[in-house]
């Protein structure tokens, strides 16, 4: 009897054994699995924080190209379109930044199910938010593939908006670049203007007792002077701010 009753604790013994082992197995590719799906989560996190970070920098060099802008219209323009480009992938940032943390809150979470009473606690707080986070995503009525897509169709809108304004910059710019040809195809006359009087004696004719030379050479200079202010009036620096 004693023999039958140690041969069945053995076996009970083996059986524990295969199931604890079957369980481990289990537990592993699990954790592997979870392991790669947030390393998945963390490198399409890397790669949309690495466009919206491009996007921003293109709209700060939009507002740039809009301070060099010579048109006040073109300038509040294409400050605006910088301006909603640049709220639209602030808004994804933080849309985005939000869902990795509530990644990590479903984490802990998970953690302080399991562990011991100290991560419980710390767990509390965490597993509240994903609870929060699961229901809106519930009542939203999307699944999270359906979600992330959703998250990726708002950036593609927001980087759209970057484009548009690139692409009328480059009309703006074209316009900047016309008026800079005038300006220093008029800047070229003046300079020519000023020449010619500074070549004029005026003295010599002051001597002689002839004034009219020496109004009409003041007169030509005013006029120089007030063109060459005009010229500085639509300078795009008072604008700068």
């Amino acid at each position: 009897v004693a023999a039958i009753a140690l041969g069945g604790s053995a076996a009970a013994a083996a059986e524990a054994i295969v199931a604890f082992r079957a369980a481990a197995d289990r537990a592993k590719k699990i954790v592997a699995a979870a392991v790669a799906q947030k390393e998945e989560a963390y490198r399409i996190r890397a790669s949309l924080l690495s466009e919206i970070d491009s996007g921003n920098e293109r709209c700060s060099a939009l507002a740039d190209v809009a301070n060099s802008l010579y048109d006040p219209k073109d300038c509040e323009a294409l400050r605006k379109s910088a301006a909603d480009a640049e709220a639209a992938l602030t808004a994804c940032r933080v849309e985005l930044l939000t869902v990795a943390n509530q990644w990590e809150s479903a984490t802990l979470a998970f953690t302080s199910e399991q562990g011991p009473h100290s991560l419980r606690r710390a767990g509390t707080k965490a597993n509240l938010t994903n609870q929060h986070s699961s229901r809106a995503l519930a009542s939203s009525g999307m699944t999270p593939e359906e979600a992330n897509a959703a998250r990726r169709e708002r950036l593609t809108a927001a980087l759209a908006l970057v484009r548009s304004a690139e692409q009328v910059s480059v009309a703006m710019l074209e316009r900047k670049r016309a008026m800079d040809e005038a300006r220093a195809e008029f800047q070229g006359s003046l300079d020519l203007a000023s020449e010619r009087l500074s070549a004029i004696q005026v003295d010599v004719f002051i001597i002689a007792g002839i004034k009219t030379v020496s109004s009409a050479v003041a007169a030509a200079r005013d006029a120089i002077f007030a063109a060459q202010k005009a010229l500085q009036a639509i300078d795009p620096e008072d604008r700068k701010s």
